[in-house]
């Protein structure tokens, strides 16, 4: 492991504030790299982003905006991934957050387990919109969006579904409904999505399940090799990407390749491992708990494909 640069940049008024960040120097970069047949799956460390956040529980980036849940200091964190600079964009009361997603229009969608409801909120940090729903939705874990950021899917644990709302707040459907008969996994740890499939890491079954939005299982991944998922997130390739109990891997699988998954090696994981995962044009954002969070290129690059 070559060594990193470490930069410091200035307090800038009050709200932003110096962020250290680590760069792997040119032609240095830490790499590693997994064989899928004729394939190969690598992650090069660009950036270790380190701005004095407690613990990184929950990370989500477009473009240039990079947003963390602190989940001691109970808040939300932008970052300039550019200027290195930060500043709080919302406190939150719940202790346990976890869910997070950035739509397109760079709205930010978070989990408020205090509140029982997501927050979507502008770059500003003014609340926009609540999505609630008191019988619904009571133990809120983990949110994201299908159908072009056109459909808010929210992840229930206690009761062991999803909650589907349009982007005006209203219930559209319920997947995994108990009435029903229909159970979508063991349990719910973590979501994401792919297209208009919704991704969920079952902790319990120690396994990758993908739902359409009927609530029918169309695919399973890693039931033989996972040991307690606790993060997924998918490329638009159709990479799948799942953090579990082993602190410097992430589990990988490669739809449509000879060699359908395996494990690639992460830098600096930390003693809390992997918290969250993001994907956002070929670049995958990792939360490391007390230790920031990572930035990866992925290659090949999807266009690649």
């Amino acid at each position: 492991m070559h060594t990193l640069i470490k930069h410091s940049i200035a307090v800038v008024g009050m709200l932003v504030t110096a962020a250290c960040a680590s760069i792997a120097p040119p032609g240095h970069q830490s790499t590693h790299e997994t064989p899928f047949g004729d394939q190969t799956v690598g992650l090069t460390l660009l950036q270790e982003v380190d701005i004095g956040m407690r613990y990184a529980a929950a990370v989500a980036a477009r473009g240039n905006d990079l947003y963390m849940v602190d989940q001691v200091q109970h808040r939300l964190v932008h970052f300039d991934i550019a200027r290195r600079e930060w500043r709080p964009v919302a406190e939150m009361r719940s202790t346990s957050m976890t869910g997070l997603f950035v739509s397109e229009e760079l709205y930010v969608f978070v989990v408020d387990r205090f509140e029982r409801s997501i927050r979507q909120l502008d770059s500003t940090g003014r609340i926009a919109r609540v999505f609630a729903h008191p019988d619904l939705l009571v133990s809120p874990v983990d949110v994201t969006m299908v159908n072009f950021d056109n459909q808010l899917i929210v992840a229930d644990d206690l009761q062991n579904h999803l909650v589907v709302f349009d982007r005006l707040g209203n219930v559209i459907s319920i997947l995994g409904e108990a009435r029903s008969g229909n159970q979508l996994t063991q349990s719910i740890g973590a979501i994401s999505s792919f297209g208009d499939q919704v991704l969920i890491a079952d902790p319990l079954m120690s396994e990758i399940a993908r739902i359409d939005l009927r609530g029918f299982r169309t695919a399973s991944y890693g039931e033989d090799d996972l040991r307690y998922p606790v993060a997924v997130t998918a490329d638009p390739c159709g990479r799948i990407f799942v953090a579990d109990r082993s602190l410097d891997h992430l589990f990988v699988e490669a739809p449509g390749v000879s060699r359908s998954a395996d494990r690639v090696e992460i830098s600096n994981p930390g003693a809390s491992g992997v918290t969250d995962l993001w994907v956002d044009d070929n670049r995958l954002y990792v939360a490391l708990g007390e230790s920031g969070i990572g930035i990866y290129a992925v290659t090949p690059p999807c266009n690649a494909f």
